[in-house]
């Protein structure tokens, strides 16, 4: 679903009526946009509720330095974005808007390696639209690193933390290289059967970062096809995982063509594409630190 920009006044929001039919354009006030689908005030004064995955694109007005953030991201400046950004997020008073630049702030974060900053304004968006549909920015673990002392703390500040099981699942994520790796994976286990369809979701691939060592041909045919049965936007993290999973049971072909879907498909997320094509050089070039980053696989399972 993109974003245009217009000039300030009405919303207008493009609409898939499906059957190879001409888009629809819907037109009012926005009253909000979330999870549960978009509710567009129109100009007699009913409001209509429209669901996400029928959205093609929302053209909308932004504050000023909106656009200029996004310039600068774009770019890779993610210092500079981060400052329009948080002008932005003070100017525009759109709850649905503030969340959508909040979403790129934890872009920006994740970028800069400031996970804890990510973490915590993750955490604002879910904690306003528990379904939210920028669930693809939530800041998880999916490479072998133990995590530095402070984002430890915040890591298992984040645990506790059971009114939001998505934020459970980002400290537990995190500590599953650290001391408290028993308490991590038995949040896992927990929300791994929550109602929280996209948690539970990611909580369950999370497991298998722990299993990767011990993986059979049988268990990466199961994560296949489960990983197919998520949401697109939450497919990068556990197709790393799968991947590094057929590169040990030395299926190459198989890990190239998983690994590669990052890039290709997912090339938003700059750190897992990267990771993933660090992966796939190390099998061509079996250099010490790309050696390095796949033996801490068995440290992690360990």
């Amino acid at each position: 679903m993109g974003v245009a920009v217009v000039a300030r006044g009405e919303d207008t929001v493009i609409v898939d009526a499906g059957d190879n039919k001409p888009h629809i354009r819907r037109t009012g006030t926005i009253v909000d946009s979330s999870g549960a689908g978009i509710t567009l005030e129109l100009a007699s004064g009913r409001r209509e509720q429209i669901r996400l995955d029928q959205v093609v694109a929302i053209e909308t007005a932004k504050v000023k330095g909106h656009n200029t953030a996004d310039r600068f991201l774009g770019e890779g400046k993610y210092r500079d974005a981060l400052s329009a950004y948080r002008s932005a997020v003070e100017s525009d008073n759109r709850a649905w808007m503030r969340r959508e630049i909040l979403a790129q702030m934890v872009v920006c974060y994740q970028r800069l390696n400031r996970i804890e900053e990510a973490g915590q304004t993750f955490s604002i968006i879910v904690r306003s639209d528990p379904q939210t549909q920028f669930f693809s920015v939530i800041p998880l673990s999916w490479k072998p690193q133990q995590p530095l002392p402070n984002l430890e703390r915040q890591a298992k500040a984040w645990l506790e933390d059971a009114d939001v099981p998505a934020m459970a699942l980002v400290g537990a994520s995190w500590l599953l290289n650290s001391a408290e790796r028993g308490a991590a994976e038995d949040m896992i286990r927990t929300l791994a059967t929550g109602k929280d369809a996209n948690v539970a979701m990611l909580a369950e691939a999370q497991r298998w970062r722990t299993q990767i060592v011990t993986a059979t041909r049988q268990d990466t045919l199961a994560w296949q096809r489960r990983i197919e049965q998520f949401p697109e936007m939450l497919r990068a993290g556990p197709y790393l995982t799968l991947g590094r999973a057929l590169a040990r049971l030395e299926q190459h072909e198989q890990a190239a063509l998983t690994l590669m879907r990052i890039p290709i498909l997912h090339a938003v997320q700059s750190d897992l594409a990267a990771e993933a094509l660090l992966n796939l050089l190390s099998w061509l070039d079996p250099a010490p630190i790309p050696r390095a980053l796949l033996e801490s696989d068995a440290a992690e399972a360990a």
